[in-house]
């Protein structure tokens, strides 16, 4: 997104997907007066540091220098997950459980603290092995507890 290219009509959506320079688009585009979609470090490709679900946990994309009345035209954001560095072999252990750090970000006002979270992002890992489902550890090596049998 550059400034030179930032026009639409008042129903033009931006989306902001730029990890590194975010906060800068987001408030060009809101004080334009355009509605926001952010991605920002939210990109779920970024590998640098596999246990890295609480950099997503800390991101509030309505903190990003702007007003009041610009934060408001953040009308939510995504995670992303691009096919150039994915295939089927590994996507749904690259997406969860970090993606649910992004999900608890924009579903609720008032997050947890890390430590509060990474207890539930680490049940919820386990959740999904029991169901057969690949997930990539959150918090580090570590194990499930026994598995309840359901009857």
């Amino acid at each position: 997104m550059c400034g030179s290219i930032l026009q639409g009509d008042e129903n033009t959506v931006i989306h902001v997907w730029e990890s590194i320079a975010w906060k800068g688009f987001t408030k060009e585009a809101t004080e334009k007066k355009f509605n926001v979609i952010v991605t920002g470090d939210w990109n779920l490709n970024n590998l640098h540091n596999e246990y890295e679900w609480t950099k997503y946990y800390e991101q509030d994309i309505r903190e990003f220098g702007g007003t009041d009345e610009e934060a408001s035209l953040v009308i939510g954001g995504e995670a992303t997950l691009w096919g150039t560095r994915v295939d089927e072999t590994d996507v749904i252990t690259l997406a969860w459980p970090r993606g649910a750090a992004v999900a608890e970000r924009l579903w609720s006002k008032n997050p947890e603290t890390i430590e509060e979270f990474s207890q539930r992002i680490g049940e919820l890992r386990c959740r999904m092995l029991y169901n057969n489902i690949e997930a990539h550890p959150v918090n580090g090596p570590g194990f499930c507890p026994t598995k309840i049998i359901r009857t």
